[in-house]
């Protein structure tokens, strides 16, 4: 799978349209709250057990959902 090699994916993948709907901005989050639940989501990462499994690619390790984070980001 492209996003588990050591290279980014090409841009334009989309998700399955059941799943779209979760990636929509929520409008009733401001910009800054967004970034101190992302600050905190990344403060809990390093001692995140169970590692929960990805909507798209199913059970990960944890070194294969860094990869798919950093790969992802990547494409922005």
């Amino acid at each position: 799978n492209a996003f588990l090699k050591m290279k980014p994916a090409p841009a334009g993948i989309r998700p399955p349209a059941a799943m779209a709907k979760h990636f929509e901005p929520r409008r009733d989050v401001t910009l800054d709250e967004a970034l101190v639940r992302l600050r905190r989501a990344v403060e809990r990462w390093p001692a995140a057990t169970p590692i929960p499994k990805n909507p798209m690619m199913g059970a990960m390790t944890k070194p294969q959902w860094e990869r798919f984070l950093c790969n992802h980001a990547a494409l922005h």
